[in-house]
């Protein structure tokens, strides 16, 4: 309140012009959150993709939520993702875009990447979600969109 009076004594903004400021200002926070979840949503899918390349799986996990093996311990989920990376150079990672991401709303979005292995070029729409802590992606709730075996 104390800075829209300061505006109309210094601008000399009638209540129209009061109104309209208070409308942009509104706008403009809510682009900004918006902005702050489509931002932490593709730097998380950015940081696990980059870890998976990289080979740093503690990443990938610390990132990830996979309930497709719930009695999986995460030592066992993160063995599993190593012998799936040495069984198969097919299904690694060499690199990927990030196609769009999409808010649903403050705490969730879905994040459309193209995946790239030596084999095949993958699309898939990810869940990326704050889990109160940090935001993780929901690889169990993956949307294969289009698969491009080569």
């Amino acid at each position: 309140m104390l800075i829209m009076s300061i505006s109309k004594r210094i601008i000399g903004l009638s209540g129209m012009g009061l109104l309209l400021i208070a409308l942009l200002i509104g706008i403009a926070q809510q682009s900004f959150a918006s902005q702050k979840v489509e931002d932490a949503a593709r730097d998380t899918v950015t940081k696990v993709f980059d870890a998976a390349i990289s080979g740093n799986y503690e990443t990938v996990l610390e990132y990830t939520i996979d309930e497709r093996h719930p009695q999986m311990t995460k030592e066992q989920r993160r063995q599993n993702i190593i012998d799936e990376q040495k069984q198969s150079s097919q299904l690694r990672v060499n690199r990927y875009d990030i196609l769009s991401v999409e808010k649903v709303n403050d705490k969730k979005a879905y994040v459309t990447v193209k995946v790239y292995s030596p084999k095949n070029e993958l699309t898939v729409k990810y869940p990326v979600f704050y889990n109160g802590i940090k935001w993780v992606i929901d690889i169990t709730n993956s949307i294969s969109i289009k698969d491009n075996g080569m």
